[in-house]
């Protein structure tokens, strides 16, 4: 194999790993943005001092270009993966920033060189505390919208198998061991009565708190899910957000559910219909039916 396949397997092979790597723990949109923004800064620096790029820097300037490129995907893995291209970034832009001061022409040569290299371990800290300040609602609300079609699942089930034909609270499906769907249960359901302890006394589940009700005939339920604490999405687009919402957090008392990261953004519910409405209220107070039937459902804008 020659040496331009080898590389290109290679190319595309850490780029297509660097993917599952990003799901896992990615970088906050601003420290990547951060990150990026180097390379702009160090060209505007070059040509705002007036100092200039040797023959053998011209002549590679593609090749380096390239491998710069390659190591942003990298970067945009988080976690392990990215420990060697920020320390290239950091050669990079530190030793920019001293060939500005050498390189440059008049005095401001030194203030421009010395802002290159301020704001390389600048962009190398927003990237690294936007690791930091990654938010768990998504995953929260799609946990939560699965447990929800588990339970309405199990109350067609106790209704499908009651003699009357009615649907039952939470409480009720648990006493009559209706089976429940887990994420775990290798047959998909599950007849431990224990697991519908997840559901009640206002436990926390996921970042969430359910409750139930039926209506007085039985032919109606509605299962809701309310946010243990609210706390809205986080995605920084400002570089330097990480570092002002790291402060902020630490600045500010808070309630045990978020210390331990049980927050939620959205509202959800799910009736004998199957279907799942939403809505964002910015509270974590319990919600009626009547609010529900004005939510739109899920995948609805």
């Amino acid at each position: 194999m020659k040496l331009k396949r080898k590389v290109e397997l290679v190319f595309w092979m850490v780029t297509l790993g660097a993917v599952p790597a990003w799901a896992n723990n990615p970088p906050q949109p601003d420290g990547l943005f951060s990150l990026i923004l180097i390379f702009p800064v160090v060209i505007f620096g070059f040509r705002l001092a007036k100092a200039s790029y040797s023959d053998g820097e011209r002549k590679w300037r593609w090749l380096r270009g390239l491998l710069l490129g390659f190591l942003v995907v990298l970067a945009m893995a988080g976690d392990d993966v990215a420990q060697i291209p920020l320390l290239v970034f950091l050669i990079f832009g530190l030793r920019r920033g001293i060939q500005i001061m050498y390189r440059g022409q008049g005095r401001k040569r030194f203030f421009v060189g010395a802002l290159v290299c301020l704001w390389t371990l600048f962009a190398l800290g927003d990237y690294g505390i936007s690791l930091m300040v990654w938010s768990p609602v998504p995953s929260h609300e799609f946990a939560t919208m699965r447990n929800l079609r588990f339970l309405a699942q199990a109350e067609q089930t106790y209704a499908r198998t009651s003699p009357s034909g009615q649907f039952a609270t939470i409480k009720q499906l648990q006493d009559a061991k209706i089976p429940l769907a887990t994420e775990f249960s290798q047959t998909g359901e599950d007849s431990n009565p224990a697991l519908y302890d997840l559901y009640m006394n206002n436990y926390v589940y996921v970042g969430y708190r359910f409750s139930s009700m039926v209506d007085s005939d039985g032919k109606k339920f509605l299962i809701t899910a309310v946010p243990a604490a609210y706390a809205k999405d986080i995605k920084p687009l400002i570089p330097g957000t990480s570092w002002w919402i790291l402060l902020r957090s630490r600045g500010r008392k808070r309630t045990p559910e978020e210390i331990h990261g049980q927050v939620g953004q959205r509202c959800f519910a799910i009736d004998e219909s199957g279907v799942i409405r939403a809505a964002d209220l910015g509270t974590t107070r319990p919600v009626t039916r009547e609010e529900v039937e004005k939510w739109k459902p899920i995948g609805e804008r």
